[in-house]
């Protein structure tokens, strides 16, 4: 059996770091935080086939993470998937 796919997910929510957790857990082997600095950290010690990442984090954004890790040897080639907020919280309700 072929082992599972890793994801990096950072988000500097937490509640979307636990949601997507638990959707995704069941089909990749999750690791998450919500430190985006911890995020290069992570990655070095166990190398991801993606990572998934919030754009918009106070502090380091999805875009300064992407280049950190572009300049690191054996990590560069790791396809990063952005995540952003575009709607409101009441339209989140509104679109359940």
């Amino acid at each position: 059996m072929a082992a599972r796919k890793k994801i990096l997910l950072v988000d500097d929510d937490e509640i979307i770091v636990n949601l997507l957790t638990h959707r995704l857990g069941s089909l990749y082997d999750i690791s998450g935080t919500t430190n985006p600095r911890a995020a290069l950290r992570m990655a070095k010690a166990d190398v991801p086939d993606l990572v998934l990442c919030d754009i918009d984090m106070p502090g380091m954004s999805g875009g300064d993470l992407a280049y950190a890790l572009s300049r690191q040897t054996g990590l560069a080639d790791i396809p990063i998937l952005y995540l952003t907020g575009i709607v409101s919280l009441d339209e989140v309700h509104d679109l359940d």
